[in-house]
């Protein structure tokens, strides 16, 4: 059994960023898809890519994949000049880039028996790390968490194993990935482990079932959701030491809302919700809140389904 936060030494931990982000970061656009195509995705429904303003304003469609296939899970290079993401439309599910209009639109990565999925940029956009899932039996029996450079070439496991560990995330100071896995028993944790695969720590306890980590700009905190794949789940946010979790949204049992990310200058969050759907409501829109989970603001309702995004700096 890995090491609990309480366990392990300070000295081993995440951190504090070595350099603060710089004061004059401004935040861009935001990337989202319309379908949840995660590990043992539900396809068929035609998931989307569209990238819209902070307001509200200026929604984009991205992508166009064919009836019956699905292009998903956006994520920001450092400088927002392209966005990585997944698509099914060759077979598997690969891993794509395209530049920040939606122009140039390309797999790097794909294999036999395999589906690839949630690709986060490294801070240097050198790199990508993802989450790679065997399907051979015809669901994902295994996930692992790789490494690979920027044109999809030089991948290198970094969590491995017969479990699911999924939804990577780069720390932007570069010296940790968290991701989420079922590792050691437990249905959802949050870890950290560094990117050579060393210093693999649980950050949360089990009973909270978290899932779905996403750094803070400095590295010094991280984002989660509770009660992982259930009505009644909340974003929360925790020290990048496992220490002080808060938890910034107050849902109610019929209501959901997570999925969460930081927009670049740490002072808003992104996230997915359904509150004001019916109750139970699997379809959910996209909210923005501040850092401390005041002023809620749904600012996407007009789609049939918001799922994963991304927020990305100004350009």
């Amino acid at each position: 059994m890995q090491p609990s936060a309480s366990a392990a030494s300070t000295s081993s931990m995440p951190g504090v960023s070595t350099s603060a982000a710089s004061s004059t970061v401004r935040n861009g656009r935001i990337a989202f898809s319309t379908g949840f195509i995660l590990v043992n995705p539900e396809t068929g429904g035609n998931s989307q890519v569209f990238t819209v303003n902070p307001d509200g304003s200026g929604q984009r469609q991205l992508t166009q994949v064919p009836a019956k296939f699905d292009a998903a899970d956006p994520a920001w290079s450092p400088h927002g000049a392209k966005i990585a993401y997944v698509s099914n439309v060759s077979g598997h599910f690969a891993v794509w880039v395209m530049r920040a209009d939606g122009s140039g639109q390309h797999p790097i990565a794909e294999a036999p028996a395999t589906d690839f999925f949630t690709p986060q940029w490294s801070p240097t956009g050198k790199r990508l790390v993802v989450t790679r899932c065997d399907v051979r039996l015809g669901f994902a029996s295994r996930c692992q968490i790789v490494v690979m450079r920027a044109d999809g070439s030089a991948t290198r496991t970094v969590v491995g194993g017969r479990r699911i560990n999924q939804s990577p995330d780069y720390s932007p100071n570069g010296r940790w990935i968290a991701f989420e896995s079922d590792r050691a028993g437990f249905h959802s944790a949050i870890w950290v482990v560094h990117p050579d695969g060393t210093g693999l720590t649980r950050l949360t306890r089990p009973a909270l079932e978290a899932f779905w980590p996403r750094w803070s700009p400095h590295s010094r905190r991280l984002l989660f959701t509770n009660n992982c794949c259930r009505s009644h789940s909340n974003v929360f946010v925790v020290r990048a030491d496992g220490s002080h979790v808060r938890q910034l949204t107050h849902f109610n049992s019929t209501h959901q809302g997570g999925f969460a990310s930081f927009s670049p200058d740490g002072r808003r969050i992104v996230l997915a919700n359904n509150m004001m759907r019916r109750a139970n409501s699997q379809f959910n829109d996209l909210y923005t809140m501040r850092a401390d989970g005041s002023q809620l603001r749904r600012i996407v309702a007009d789609r049939p389904h918001v799922a994963l995004s991304d927020w990305g700096p100004a350009r």
